[in-house]
């Protein structure tokens, strides 16, 4: 050995970032505001005033949601599927890109349950 020391590949550098505390409380944090913007939605009232402003913060917050999936099976590759958390979260994200209207649009409400984890 030469004495140098060896950089963490780019997909140990990008678990390390994704499943940090800092990171894990942002997402914990948009699952929150989900949550809240998911329930002003059912007042008719709110949507007249502000709907558009909430669904830009619903889309904006499934994007990081995907972001965040993506960069966790980037990180974990196949073994991002055996931590029963991961499935779930898995789960409930592709749930949510299930098109909005229709008798499939009460699923979207199962993107709070990832608030369980």
């Amino acid at each position: 050995m030469d004495g140098s020391v060896r950089q963490p590949s780019l997909r140990q550098t990008i678990h390390n970032w994704i499943y940090s505390d800092r990171v894990q409380h942002f997402i914990i944090g948009l699952i929150i505001l989900n949550a809240i913007t998911l329930g002003l939605e059912t007042s008719t009232v709110v949507l007249q005033h502000f709907g558009k402003v909430l669904l830009i913060i619903d889309r904006v917050i499934l994007a990081a949601f995907v972001i965040e999936i993506t960069l966790k099976l980037v990180a974990s590759g196949w073994q991002f599927f055996r931590k029963p958390w991961n499935v779930f979260d898995f789960i409930i994200v592709g749930i949510a890109l299930v098109p909005t209207s229709g008798p499939l649009a009460v699923l979207r409400v199962l993107r709070v349950l990832r608030v369980l984890r």
